[in-house]
């Protein structure tokens, strides 16, 4: 009971504080947006654990509801449960390819700027909400993430590119991302919208002055009156339907002006007088029972789904940056394959000029190797410019300055080659995909909103009830002595017979329809993601059996250009033999980046991927720097011939 005062005593020191003092309006924003962050980390604790697994308060029993694949709706009662259960097991150990069984090798990427190079420090997403809100995206990311250099605009320093790997790159999308923060926001909102219904059904003071004049003009006499009235007071919802308040009322009248009649009675031209009222109003048809609580049991459900949207999100925007990384990397690959077939050809057209020159080469080859070179350089002028446009596009997701440069350092995503079991893999998709289980829930929302506009068809059926204790009447100025024999009191049924309800049957016809659909989108959103998975799979068989044909395409075109380069053959097989193995290269870095997204989306699909709050990948993923000298037979081979075509380019 002492809680229950210290409770009401701190909301209206609240109310107080806000109309006395001006500043202590901040204060209580702050208090709100600190609420708000801790119902939002206590959510993601209950629904997805606390690190970032749910640990789930019901017993571990797989004859539970939710323990099952999800093939199964809850029951009604669970339509009712605040906080609905969420499954976010932690992913099983996936089962490795023997090395013989793996078909793809090492990327041939090497290094674009130190391997030492500074790494992201994240961004701790159970952090005030309310911070991130009112603060916007603000703040030196260059300094924290590998940028440097002083600002005096002055002294023009040199400014150095900020040099940054995937984590980096995904701790600056989680700390400047636009959508990232979009998405963050609206999590925070659904809080916001959360403790707006709880504020509803708890105590809820109010205070109201009054102050009115009243003349009554008569044939000879004109009564004035100044009434100044404060009612204070405090209302409650209940439970289960209806309201409760108890009400103090103090009245002061001053009679201004007196009629003749008033002052022959010799009553005083001031008096003040009080009340206290209890009262109570509870429905017994309409409205009454669980269905009061609509309102407030879908906010509190509302904010878990958030917390699952927003975990989502973030998995699915974390493949996604990754992806635009890879194909960053991709662009690296390409232009500085053109860069080096320029290089090349320029060399080559050099030693056919030579030739020409000595009398042992036509003028016609040398304006074909003039034409190739040409050709070279219009294609890597093309690869920079598409490169260039990519970066820039990347720099605006990631809501970095246009005009900061950046060096992306290549890093591989280690993820397990798995053995696919189609069968398990979408077993546990099942049980632990958030959306799927949100579309479960859903249709317990739309049964319970049927059976709440059913109730709304019924009958009004109020019972209230109030009792008031008043002053004594005959003392002028009686203050707050109450008078027991001034008392009264009244009980009593009010009955709204439905005479004009289509209204209401419309909307219950509406839910209906709406829990039907309900059950649908469940069916369809179970069956996209045995979809998803079943894709999943599909993709990195494909992406394999594509990166093995790459790969052999890339040893027969470099075997090509060495044989080529040993018979000595002209330079129009030269050039022919070059372009076929920069394309050769090229699609077998577009295989090998086609993998690892799919390995990642299979991840994904399989709601086998977990990332931690500061946006690192949680195993069976890990970040290893790519070596230089990583490189598969192929790329061996390859260098061997680029090795022995820049010999014979300097002997030439």
């Amino acid at each position: 009971m002492s809680a229950y005062f210290l409770m009401l005593t701190k909301r209206f020191l609240w109310i107080a504080c806000l109309l006395l003092i001006p500043g202590c309006s901040e204060t209580l924003l702050q208090t709100m947006d600190r609420q708000a962050s801790e119902k939002i980390r206590q959510r993601q604790r209950d629904a997805l654990g606390e690190s970032g697994f749910s640990i789930d308060t019901h017993d571990h029993d797989t004859n539970r509801a939710d323990h099952v694949a999800l093939d199964t709706i809850g029951t009604a009662n669970d339509a009712y449960d605040m906080q609905p259960g969420t499954r976010n097991d932690a992913a099983p150990p996936i089962p490795r390819r023997s090395p013989d069984e793996s078909t793809y090798a090492t990327d041939r990427t090497n290094h674009t700027g130190d391997s030492d190079g500074a790494n992201g420090d994240g961004v701790d997403v159970g952090r005030n909400v309310g911070e991130d809100v009112k603060g916007g995206v603000g703040g030196n990311v260059g300094g924290n993430v590998g940028g440097g250099g002083t600002s005096d605009a002055q002294m023009q320093p040199v400014v150095e590119p900020m040099v940054i790997d995937l984590e980096g790159v995904l701790a600056i999308a989680i700390e400047r991302s636009r959508e990232y923060r979009d998405r963050k926001e609206d999590l925070f909102l659904t809080a916001l919208d959360l403790l707006i219904e709880r504020h509803l059904w708890g105590p809820r003071f109010f205070d109201t002055f009054t102050t009115r004049f009243v003349g009554v003009p008569e044939s000879g006499d004109h009564d004035q009156v100044m009434e100044i009235s404060n009612s204070f007071g405090v209302r409650q919802r209940l439970p289960y339907g209806g309201e409760v308040s108890i009400t103090a009322l103090t009245s002061y009248v001053n009679y201004l002006r007196e009629s003749a009649t008033k002052a022959a009675s010799g009553d005083g031209s001031e008096t003040q007088t009080g009340a206290l009222t209890l009262s109570a109003t509870l429905p017994l048809l309409r409205g009454a029972g669980v269905a009061a609580r609509e309102d407030l049991i879908q906010a509190e459900r509302d904010l878990v789904y958030a917390v699952r949207d927003f975990e989502r999100f973030r998995r699915e925007f974390l493949v996604s940056i990754s992806s635009d990384y890879y194909n960053l990397l991709l662009g690296q690959a390409n232009l500085r394959s053109r860069q080096n077939q320029t290089k090349r050809f320029e060399q080559l057209s050099l030693r056919t000029q030579a030739l020409a020159d000595a009398g042992r080469e036509s003028v016609l080859e040398v304006q074909r190797t003039e034409n190739r070179l040409l050709q070279a350089q219009a294609a890597e002028t093309s690869e920079q410019q598409r490169y260039s446009d990519s970066l820039d596009r990347f720099k605006i997701r990631l809501n970095l300055p246009l005009a900061t440069p950046i060096e992306i350092l290549p890093v591989e995503v280690v993820a397990p080659d798995p053995v696919l079991h189609e069968a398990e893999a979408t077993q546990f998709a099942m049980a632990n995909r958030l959306d799927l289980q949100t579309t479960r829930d859903r249709v317990a929302d739309a049964g319970r909103r049927l059976r709440v506009a059913k109730n709304d068809t019924l009958p009004d059926l109020d019972l209230f009830a109030s009792t008031t204790a008043r002053t004594d009447g005959d003392k002028q100025f009686a203050g707050f002595d109450l008078d027991a024999g001034a008392s009264d009191y009244e009980v009593g049924i009010t009955l709204d017979l439905p005479l004009d309800r289509r209204r209401q049957w419309l909307s219950y016809r509406r839910a209906m329809v709406l829990a039907e659909r309900a059950k649908r989108d469940f069916g369809l959103s179970r069956d996209r993601v045995i979809q998803d998975v079943r894709s999943a799979i599909r993709q990195i068989e494909r992406a394999r059996f594509t990166l093995e044909l790459q790969e052999r395409n890339l040893v027969i075109a470099s075997r090509r250009l060495l044989r080529v380069q040993i018979r000595s053959l002209g330079p129009f097989e030269y050039l022919e033999a070059e372009t076929e193995l920069i394309q050769a290269q090229n699609e077998r870095d577009a295989a090998l980046r086609d993998l690892r997204v799919a390995m990642l989306q299979y991840l994904l699909n399989s709601a086998q991927m977990r990332v931690a709050a500061n946006g690192q990948w949680i195993e069976p993923v890990g970040l290893v720097p790519i070596e230089a000298d990583g490189k598969s037979d192929a790329g061996h081979e390859v260098s061997e011939t680029n090795e022995m075509n820049e010999s014979g380019d300097e002997t030439s």
